[in-house]
């Protein structure tokens, strides 16, 4: 353009008298003055008097100021919403907690399943396994997630635990595989659901549902004759000629004794009977 804007050619006969246009504008041929690219475009073109053919408009997440030479990204965890401005803190704005964002983006993403972030986050965090997400919201993981409750097993990025099986106990609340984290109940045991541990069955005796916390419902007494050690699936009978003394114990010895002189019995029972 020229240096000072004359509009007499004829005073401007040489290629000094004109003068580069400044960053980010343009001009045509027999320019007096250069134009600004608007802010939201960024200079493609310079020697266009054609303002479509010099500016391009910002592509997507990017913004510019006027008279600019290239658009800026918005960076990661923020997201666009002014496009016409070159000052980051009018064009893009913090991604709210529980989102995330590209560098670029004109919008945030909500975390997936399982996960949570802070204020402007590029990325989501998963709660780890054997935790389950209780806030999507903070940064903090101790805010986001919580350990799983007693008997209860989760696996990487779960929103909520699953208990054990009745009948069955934990050994592994990390994992969301049920068959790695909880374990049948072993002979003579019971367990009520989410339990980390069973429950023998007293002696005297013997299971008969293993999938229940109640005693009464797990276990049965021997019958007439009969005894059984802790934990027992079977009572056993006094054989004959001998009679039951002590149902809790599982040894022979210490639970039947031999009839007196005189006396029989039948197998199994309490008593013996006058020959």
């Amino acid at each position: 353009h020229l240096d000072d804007l004359a509009s007499d050619a004829s005073l401007h006969d040489e290629v000094g008298d004109c003068v580069d246009c400044a960053f980010g504008q343009f001009s045509g041929d027999g320019s007096q003055l250069c134009t600004d690219c608007v802010a939201g475009k960024y200079l493609t073109d310079k020697a266009t008097g054609n303002e479509p053919s010099a500016c391009t408009s910002c592509g997507t997440g990017q913004h510019s100021g006027a008279a600019a030479e290239i658009c800026l990204d918005c960076v990661a965890g923020k997201k666009l919403v002014q496009n016409e401005s070159g000052v980051e803190s009018v064009a893009c704005t913090d991604c709210l907690a529980g989102e995330y964002s590209s560098l670029a983006s004109e919008t945030c993403l909500a975390c997936g399943v399982g996960q949570y972030s802070g204020i402007s986050s590029e990325t989501c965090v998963e709660c780890a396994a054997g935790k389950f997400l209780n806030n999507s919201e903070t940064g903090n993981e101790t805010h986001a997630c919580t350990f799983c409750a007693t008997g209860q097993y989760s696996g990487t990025a779960w929103t909520s635990c699953t208990d054990c099986e009745a009948g069955k106990f934990m050994v592994d609340s990390a994992t969301g595989i049920e068959t790695d984290a909880c374990t049948a109940c072993a002979t003579g045991k019971y367990a009520s659901i989410a339990s980390e541990v069973c429950t023998d069955c007293e002696a005297g005796k013997i299971l008969i549902d293993p999938a229940t916390g109640v005693e009464t419902e797990a276990c049965t007494d021997c019958e007439t004759g009969q005894y059984s050690a802790v934990a027992s699936e079977a009572c056993i009978d006094c054989v004959a000629g001998k009679f039951l003394t002590n149902s809790s114990t599982g040894d022979e010895a210490l639970a039947c004794t031999v009839c007196a002189s005189g006396k029989h019995s039948t197998a199994p029972n309490n008593t013996c009977t006058n020959c």
